[in-house]
Order: C-alpha cells, then sequence, then structure tokens
C-alpha cells in the first residue's frame, strides 16, 4: 500500500502556499475522505497567515521574518497531518 506524502521538502514558503491551496481545493467535497484532520478550516487559516507573513517579512525585517517562520512551520505540520489523514483512512 502506498502512503500519501506531505511533498513540502524542499518548498520555498511561497510554494506551501500553493501546495495547501492545491490540497484544499482537492479535498473540499471529496466524499472519499469526509472528515479530514485537521479540518479544511484550519488548513485555510493557516495557509492565510503565511501568505501574510510572507507578503510582511518581505522588508527583511528580523521579527516579521521569524514570524513567516513559525506560519511556515504551522503550514508544515497541517500538511504532514492532512497527509497522514489521507493514508490512515484510504488504508
Amino acid at each position: 500500500m502506498r502512503q500519501a506524502r506531505a511533498g513540502i521538502t524542499g518548498l520555498s514558503p511561497t510554494d506551501k502556499v500553493a501546495k495547501a491551496l492545491l490540497v484544499e481545493t482537492r479535498m473540499n467535497g471529496n466524499a472519499d475522505f469526509p472528515t479530514p484532520t485537521p479540518t479544511l478550516v484550519e488548513l485555510k487559516n493557516g495557509r492565510e497567515a503565511l501568505e501574510t507573513a510572507i507578503t510582511e517579512a518581505a522588508g527583511g525585517d528580523h521579527a516579521k521574518v521569524f514570524a513567516r517562520q513559525k506560519a511556515e512551520a504551522a503550514v508544515d505540520d497541517l500538511l504532514v497531518r492532512m497527509a497522514l489523514y489521507v493514508s490512515n483512512t484510504a488504508a
């Protein structure tokens, strides 16, 4: 049996935003995965927070770069948890 992978290793923060949006789109209304953990709302909120943090950190302010890194780590966690949910549900 194949395992679902988060596929985030080596991705930039901007690419992770795109990945999260792709996962949201594919999971939304998918009858095979009716109750995802994390929820799609959690994933959306994390993605939007990362988008905002990327924009704010563009100036290089250290505090804002740190905030972007925290938001990125949160999205990483959400995507990994979603991949685990898909793997466990599809099993």
